[in-house]
């Protein structure tokens, strides 16, 4: 991609070449400003699109609802969120279906740098992003890692892309306790 593509107004088919995996980087970089969301709730611009906050883990961009899953996903708040950052579910999926009835844009791009994390909360996540995919195509790209718990939440999506050196990986497996009875 020579320059960035001004993305306002022009819809979905505006954005769809952007979502390619050879323009995966472009698109990361023009919407999330290397992975910083805006903070400020008045618009602000990142390569001539006009980006605004709505929430903790999402924003728009032109015609985009962009929501960002960065670090361990878990279903509550823990010490290991508080130091190293991470994504609450319940907040995640609250975010989720606000972004798919939000009006203003036409498509919903799911930006993932997790490992995974917690089942528990995962299934109302899953159903939120079910919900979004009623409501306007739904795409998802692996910017460095999506794995386990990320991997089912973006395996829902329309199309999934990833950076060069992106991981994605597969989806955990938990088996309860067992016992043996012999």
């Amino acid at each position: 991609m020579s320059k960035p593509q001004n993305i306002m107004g022009g819809g979905v088919q505006a954005v769809a070449p952007m979502l390619i995996p050879q323009n995966a980087v472009e698109l990361i970089r023009i919407a999330a400003a290397g992975g910083v969301r805006p903070k400020a709730k008045h618009p602000a611009a990142y390569g001539g699109i006009e980006a605004r906050s709505t929430g903790a883990y999402c924003y728009t961009a032109g015609p985009l609802s962009i929501v960002c899953v960065d670090g361990m996903m878990s279903a509550g708040e823990s010490p290991l969120a508080w130091l190293f950052g991470g994504t609450s579910t319940p907040m995640l999926a609250e975010e989720i279906r606000r972004a798919a009835d939000d009006s203003s844009t036409r498509a919903m791009v799911l930006k993932v740098n997790s490992p995974g994390g917690d089942v528990a909360g995962m299934s109302d996540v899953v159903d939120a992003v079910r919900y979004a995919k009623s409501k306007k195509p739904v795409h998802a790209i692996a910017s460095d890692t999506a794995a386990s718990s990320a991997y089912w939440l973006i395996a829902l999506a329309n199309e999934i892309v990833t950076t060069q050196t992106g991981l994605v990986g597969s989806i955990g497996t938990f088996c309860g306790p067992l016992f043996d009875e012999s």
